[in-house]
Parts: C-alpha cells; structure tokens; sequence
C-alpha cells in the first residue's frame, strides 16, 4: 500500500489499504465466528455424551443410544450452524453497507485513531 515507497502511508494510500482492510474484515469476521460456534457446539455435544456415559447405560445398547443421540445432536448442530452463519453473513453485509454509506466520516474517524502523531 506504500505505492511511493517512503516507509509510510500518505492519505491517499491510507484510504487505498483502509478499503482494503474493511473488505477482507467482514469475510474474517465470518469465519471466526463460524469457527467459534462449531467448537462451541462441538464441545457440547462431547459433554452430553460423555454425561449419558457417566450415568451408565454400558454395553453395546448403551453405545447405540450414544451414537443416536450423537447423530441427532449433530443434525441439530448442523442445522443451528447453517442458520446462525446466515444471520451472521447478514449482519456482517448490513454493517458493510452502513460503512459503505457513512465511508468519508469512518475513514477520518479512523485515521484519526491510527494517526496518532497527527501527519496524516
């Protein structure tokens, strides 16, 4: 983004990589999230088979129970996963387009933050 080469950002080049920047963030943004929910769901899923285990039900009747219940949870889980990245995948579009909209007074505002010795 330092197109002239002088070790630093002039404004232009600063609005050039800021554009940039918000256009990769709402793709990370998404993915993070996704993330954190599959293991988030993940995890629950282990807790309550591993509390079906603790509270008996051994043997191979038991084991079956498990991977029923394991199966079911998991097609909820996938179906909680599907809907929830929607609704993220939309929020995150729905702040796109408010930035995209107010772009001039968020780029200042932001340059103002990073531009902390004030040489633009």
């Amino acid at each position: 983004h330092d197109s002239n080469g002088d070790d630093g950002l002039d404004k232009e080049e600063a609005a050039v990589f800021f554009s940039h920047f918000v256009a990769e963030e709402g793709a990370l943004a998404e993915a993070m999230a996704a993330s954190t929910m599959r293991k988030s769901l993940e995890a629950s899923i282990a807790m309550v088979l591993g509390m079906m285990g603790a509270l008996g039900g051994g043997g191979e009747e038991g084991q079956q129970e498990a991977e029923e219940m394991r199966k079911a949870m998991k097609a909820d889980f996938d179906k909680t996963l599907a809907e929830s990245l929607e609704s993220i995948k939309t929020d995150v579009a729905k702040q796109l387009a408010e930035y995209q909209a107010n772009k001039s007074e968020r780029d200042q505002a932001a340059f103002a933050v990073m531009d902390t010795n004030n040489d633009g």
